[in-house]
């Protein structure tokens, strides 16, 4: 019988899951993803500050270069830009087909993991542009969406804008933030001390940030937004008692806090576990790790001791996760469970040539067992 050689049997490893990907328009630099890790490498690249020109005159607010320099100032590390081609008569207006191709140029983008489309506009509306970032998060693993509101939309609207989503891969943000202006000629709603923004390039920051420590297990809400001066709009307690069961995650100022604060951590999704930002966030992880450290297994004779191998990594992997804190449970008997039933069989239960991995995971959010499958195929 063949065996998994030393190599191929190594441990399971989760993979990085604070990088950003932002679309947006700029003044100047390259159309394709190209990843950035400071707010001075950007502006290198795709231009400073300065707002963008609106073919009436008007002078807009950069919405790209305020994403980046949030996702810096929250604690982001890396994140790709495409420039993305806009109207002749709007800056913050691009093309649906020309979105999608450069969503298309993304997928192979393993790294990663969080999607913004910070001020960007659609001659349709706003709610097909948020579902092709879902729809392309769904297509593509382990990636997240975080999705702003429009601007100076009343809560009744953001409701609307909220019932016409249906995804667990994204996260919706209301209302937009006010941050200092970056230069006197940029021009936009807010109150007197700043300009309103778009909030998801300084979400991502805070995401990323969390990822690290303590871990994408843990739901980036509660906690303060550097740069944020306040809000667009006040989100009283009615609004927000009715936007949060919605899954609308608020930004607050509470009373006796300064700036903006986040408020909410649900998905666009419906009626399951993957509700939670966390929850969702935290099994896309575990899923990809899985899809990346079994990779091996199609080079290897199926056999039962095949199985037995990969029912004994993913037990080690979530062992780990479940010292680090990731899950629940006194014992790891309560953290998780593994199984990996081998299929149709050859030779007796010598040559199972494809197996079915059940993993069950005890999460804090919403306090019960999550589980999830994956099949997998070895070689005849």
């Amino acid at each position: 019988m063949e065996t998994i050689t030393a190599v191929e049997r190594v441990p399971i490893r989760g993979l990085a899951g604070s990088t950003a990907a932002f679309l947006g328009v700029a003044r100047a630099g390259p159309f394709a993803a190209a990843p950035v890790e400071s707010l001075p490498q950007f502006e290198a690249g795709y231009g400073d500050a300065a707002g963008l020109a609106r073919a009436d005159g008007a002078n807009l607010p950069n919405f790209l270069w305020h994403a980046v320099k949030g996702f810096f100032d929250n604690g982001g590390r890396r994140v790709y830009v495409t420039r993305l081609k806009a109207t002749q008569r709007d800056p913050t207006q691009v093309d649906q087909h020309a979105l999608a191709q450069a969503l298309q140029g993304l997928e192979a983008n393993e790294e990663v993991s969080l999607l913004c489309a910070p001020g960007v506009g659609l001659a349709q509306g706003h709610a097909p542009l948020c579902d092709l970032l879902l729809r392309h998060c769904e297509r593509t693993s382990g990636r997240f969406a975080l999705l702003d509101t429009p601007a100076r939309v009343t809560p009744d609207e953001a409701r609307a804008l909220r019932r016409r989503l249906q995804s667990d891969r994204g996260a919706l943000y209301y209302p937009w933030i006010a941050v200092e202006a970056a230069a006197p000629a940029a021009a936009g709603a807010g109150d007197a001390a700043g300009i309103a923004v778009p909030p998801s390039g300084h979400l991502a920051g805070l995401y990323a940030d969390s990822d690290d420590q303590p871990g994408i297990h843990k739901a980036p809400a509660n906690l303060p937004i550097a740069g944020a001066l306040g809000l667009e709009r006040p989100i009283g307690d009615g609004d927000y008692g009715e936007l949060a069961p919605l899954g609308v995650n608020c930004l607050r100022s509470p009373p006796g806090r300064r700036g903006a604060w986040v408020w909410g951590a649900r998905t666009l999704g419906a009626g399951s576990a993957w509700n939670y930002v966390a929850v969702c966030r935290y099994l896309l992880y575990l899923r990809k790790a899985l899809e990346h450290g079994l990779q091996w297994v199609t080079a290897q004779p199926g056999s039962r001791r095949l199985w037995e191998d990969v029912t004994a990594l993913v037990s080690e992997f979530l062992y780990r996760e479940w010292r680090m804190g990731a899950l629940m449970g006194a014992t790891s008997a309560e953290a998780y469970a593994v199984q990996c039933h081998p299929g149709v069989t050859n030779q007796g239960n010598a040559a199972a040539l494809r197996a079915t991995l059940a993993v069950g995971v005890a999460l804090v959010q919403p306090a019960e067992f999550v589980r999830f499958s994956t099949e997998l195929a070895a070689r005849a």
